[in-house]
């Protein structure tokens, strides 16, 4: 990331936060979460409006659909289901989509998408539409896109930008998670030979610089995609709150089953959360 390279901003750029509640509007807003396991347990998943599942792999990992699906069904909740749809796709990896959605078409309610292809995909399959943040909408045009059912506003807005926007109500910032920075359409686990052993071990890829270390993780369909996740995680959820925002918190990047149900707890009830973490753009905006 490139802010972090002004050691003269590298301090305003990290909050440590305090575990105290936060005081914000109590109206229902809508809560989505972004995960790749099975690890969110039944009482947190009560309290999550949609869940996006991000497939580590869409040939051999559908069975988080079903994991899920029957968690639902079996506690009467009303959570609903998003396939997210990788950001580079290919003609083969198309058709591996497309049979998911034809398997799960009583299932899956909506696709989150950052890329242009998701509005294809949802259009074909009747399939309600949630914009990500690649999609990078960050004014009213953009947000009113009526293909749209949910938009992520773009992470680059400010605080002053954010709060001119108009307000329908399908609105959601970036509250919490490691945000993806880059995706590569190559494998960045191939030096000279391609050592998918490594990948299919759950072995974390990882790139370094001089003062962060930047997780890699994969998303394999026919051909395999890999994200590149920020070294700091994003948490807005004071503004998020106070500003009657609702929420899109990822995941991706936490493993621990009593580490992730402890995060969505005090989210969800409304507690910040501990640690040194990064407003993004939100107070100095995009330079």
């Amino acid at each position: 990331d490139n802010n972090y390279n002004n050691s003269d901003n590298f301090r305003e750029y990290f909050i440590i936060q305090n575990n105290k509640n936060i005081e914000y509007n109590q109206n229902k807003k809508l809560v989505t979460v972004e995960i790749n396991n099975k690890l969110i347990n039944t009482e947190n998943l009560s309290k999550i409006d949609i869940l996006v599942l991000n497939l580590k792999d869409y040939n051999s990992d559908t069975n988080l659909i079903d994991f899920y699906n029957k968690v639902i069904l079996d506690n009467n909740l009303k959570t609903k289901i998003y396939l997210k749809i990788p950001s580079v796709l290919n003609s083969f990896d198309l058709k591996i989509i497309e049979n998911i959605l034809h398997n799960y078409a009583n299932i899956i309610q909506g696709l989150y998408t950052n890329t242009i292809v998701g509005f294809e995909l949802s259009k074909k399959n009747n399939l309600k539409l949630f914009g990500g943040i690649g999609l990078n909408i960050y004014n009213d045009f953009s947000k009113s896109n009526k293909y749209l059912e949910y938009t992520t506003i773009s992470t680059e807005l400010n605080t002053k930008e954010l709060q001119e926007l108009s307000r329908q109500g399908n609105e959601f910032l970036y509250a919490f998670g490691y945000q993806p920075l880059m995706t590569f359409s190559h494998c960045t686990n191939n030096n000279g030979k391609y050592n998918c052993k490594h990948c299919n071990e759950n072995n974390k890829l990882v790139f370094r610089d001089k003062k962060f270390s930047f997780n890699i993780l994969r998303n394999k369909i026919n051909s395999c995609y890999f994200t590149l996740y920020n070294s700091i995680a994003t948490n807005i959820l004071d503004f998020s709150h106070k500003n009657n925002f609702n929420i899109y918190v990822d995941m991706i990047q936490y493993n621990d089953s009593e580490e992730i149900n402890n995060i969505l707890f005090n989210i969800l009830v409304g507690k910040i959360i501990d640690g040194s973490f990064t407003k993004g753009n939100l107070i100095r905006g995009v330079k």
